[in-house]
């Protein structure tokens, strides 16, 4: 029997197809947001910081790193609403989304 690849070659292209197609299945052509918040002060990340994306349903809570990730998002320029008790809130303006983009 011949092999026509070895068990690293063939891990490889298949971890290739997975993340090629996993964009297609799971996001349906959309695109999404990540981002991290940081205090202006000290510049230490935030934790579970509400961000919003305004005139949606969508929206994320910063991890212990002060990062976040909002995907599923459609193509469009919106604005996120940062939010958290103890802080000002902000909103930040003129976040284009691309399709298939983060």
């Amino acid at each position: 029997m011949y092999k026509f690849f070895s068990a690293k070659q063939f891990a490889m292209v298949i971890t290739f197809l997975i993340l090629t197609f996993s964009n297609l299945i799971l996001g349906n052509g959309k695109g999404s947001l990540t981002g991290k918040v940081i205090d202006k002060t000290t510049k230490q990340p935030i934790q579970y910081v509400n961000v919003v994306v305004i005139g949606t349903s969508l929206g994320a809570i910063t991890d212990s790193t002060g990062k976040y990730w909002i995907s599923a998002v459609d193509e469009n320029i919106y604005q996120l609403k940062y939010s958290l008790i103890g802080y000002s809130s902000t909103i930040e303006s003129e976040i284009r989304v691309i399709n298939g983009k983060s």
